[in-house]
């Protein structure tokens, strides 16, 4: 019979802790590989951490810069120029929307009264109401009021012409003299749908 003689024996472990030892193995090298994995994800957090802080202050020292505030000291200006825009378009469309309103006399009316005036005649102002014209004229001869308001009377163009004579400067039936003014009032009725 043979026998073999194991010098190495003690060196081996029992086969009974051979398991245990095995799973203590594989449990501290998961630790130690979980501990490790949990650090390089800490530290990259970190570094991308500091990365966007870096990346924020830059952009906070950009926003603090002469040159930024001076654009938002532009943009205010342009802000409160803008909303004083806003508001005189809106001041614009109220007066054209009451001009609008207004009644307005045709422009062939308005050229037709003007090539009936004498050569003397000056008129001064016009006001509308409703279907009435009311023109206020100089002259420098006391006849020309009369002979202008006979001859848009004569024109047919109007429903009625009323004129109650020269109300200011030289007296009627005085001679006129050179320097002296004559303003009439001469109201003209309209024939219906003239004015708007």
């Amino acid at each position: 019979m043979r026998r073999d003689i194991n010098f190495f024996s003690v060196y081996h472990s029992q086969s009974d802790g051979d398991g245990a030892n095995k799973i203590q193995m594989i449990l501290l090298s998961a630790l130690a590989g979980s501990l490790i994995i949990v650090l390089v994800i800490f530290t990259v957090i970190k570094f991308s951490d500091l990365a966007v802080i870096n990346t924020i202050n830059a952009q906070n020292q950009y926003l603090s810069s002469p040159t930024v505030s001076q654009a938002r000291q532009t943009l205010s200006g342009t802000r409160s120029k803008l909303g004083a825009l806003a508001q005189y378009k809106q001041a614009a469309g109220r007066v054209s929307y009451g001009y609008s309103l207004l009644p307005q006399p045709d422009s062939s009316l308005l050229t037709a009264i003007a090539k009936m005036e004498p050569s003397d005649v000056t008129l001064t102002s016009i006001v509308y109401s409703d279907d009435v014209m009311t023109l206020t004229c100089t002259c420098k001869d006391n006849q020309s009021p009369a002979i202008f308001a006979h001859t848009l009377d004569a024109s047919g163009k109007f429903a009625g012409v009323n004129y109650n004579g020269i109300t200011t400067g030289g007296a009627a039936g005085s001679a006129s003299t050179a320097n002296s003014d004559y303003t009439f009032t001469v109201m003209i009725t309209l024939k219906g749908g003239t004015a708007k």
